[in-house]
């Protein structure tokens, strides 16, 4: 999930993913686009600056600013059926 310090909307992603993990199995990683130690961050910032939170499955991004449980856990089982 590529987020931001003071992100309003970031906070209510993570709640959102926290309650999808309690049916299926998530791992999270968190990727602060403002953090200048981190590697390739200026890539990710001129992509997401106006654009946190935003959510990668497998190097894609699947969600952008919002979403719901319901719809990670529909999409994540979606995923799960095509790599099948």
């Amino acid at each position: 999930m590529y987020t931001g310090t003071d992100c309003q909307l970031c906070d209510v992603m993570k709640h959102e993913i926290s309650q999808a993990a309690h049916t299926v199995p998530i791992q999270l990683t968190t990727y602060n686009i403002r953090d200048d130690a981190l590697p390739d961050v200026h890539r990710w910032r001129r992509k997401y600056q106006y654009d946190i939170p935003v959510l990668h499955l497998d190097d894609r991004e699947i969600f952008r600013h919002r979403v719901t449980a319901q719809q990670l856990i529909q999409k994540l089982r979606e995923q799960s059926n095509a790599d099948e």
